[in-house]
C-alpha cells in the first residue's frame, strides 16, 4: 500500500484531464463518429490523457478540493472546454453538409435521402458527398492535429486546477488568506 500513496495526488488532476479530453470526443469530427467502436474510443481517450498529463507542468497539478460539489463543477467545466473545442472544429464540416442538403432540396433529389451511420442520421446524396469531401479536406489539412493541439494548448491558458469549483477562478467563495 505504501507504493500507492505516491499515485494519490495524481488521480484527481488526471481525471480532470480525462474529462477535458472526453468532451472533445462528443462533437469532434471523426472522433465522434458512431462507426468507431466505443472500446477503441475509450482506449484512445486513455492514451491521449496519459500523454497529455505527462506533459503538464508541475505547477498545474496543485491541490484540488475533492468534495462532491467542487469535483462536479470541475468535471463539468473541464468537459465543457473539450466540448466547445470539438464543436468549433465540427461546425464548418456540418455547415458544408447542410449546404449540400439545401442544394439537394433545390435541385429536387432531396427525396433520395439515405441513412448515414457516420453521423447517425439521414443524409442526402449531395450532402453526404460534401460531408465526406469536407472530412477528407479536414484530415488532409491537419485538422485533427490542430484540434488536439488546440486542446493541449488550452491547458496553458486554463490550467486543470483553475476551474476546480472553489477559490480564485472558481464559482465558490475564495478561501480566507492564511495569516502572515
Amino acid at each position: 500500500m505504501r507504493n500507492l500513496e505516491a499515485i494519490y495526488p495524481h488521480v484527481v488532476p488526471f481525471l480532470l484531464v480525462l474529462a477535458r479530453l472526453s468532451g472533445l470526443f462528443v462533437f469532434a469530427p471523426i472522433l465522434s463518429s458512431s462507426l468507431i467502436p466505443m472500446r477503441f474510443k475509450a482506449l484512445l481517450l486513455m492514451m491521449f490523457s496519459v500523454a497529455v498529463y505527462a506533459t503538464l507542468p508541475q505547477a498545474q497539478l496543485g491541490p484540488i478540493q475533492t468534495d462532491v460539489l467542487s469535483m462536479g463543477v470541475a468535471v463539468a467545466s473541464q468537459s465543457l472546454i473539450g466540448v466547445v473545442i470539438g464543436l468549433v472544429a465540427a461546425l464548418p464540416i456540418y455547415a458544408v453538409q447542410l449546404g449540400g442538403q439545401i442544394m439537394d432540396q433545390q435541385i429536387g433529389i432531396g427525396l433520395a435521402a439515405v441513412y448515414n451511420p457516420a453521423i447517425d442520421s439521414e443524409g442526402t446524396v449531395l450532402g453526404d458527398l460534401l460531408l465526406y469531401i469536407a472530412m477528407a479536406v479536414f484530415i488532409g489539412m491537419g485538422g485533427l492535429d490542430a484540434m488536439v493541439g488546440a486542446l493541449v494548448m488550452s491547458f496553458g491558458r486554463v490550467p486543470v486546477t483553475a476551474l476546480d469549483g472553489w477559490g480564485p477562478g472558481g464559482v465558490g467563495p475564495t478561501p480566507p488568506a492564511p495569516p502572515p
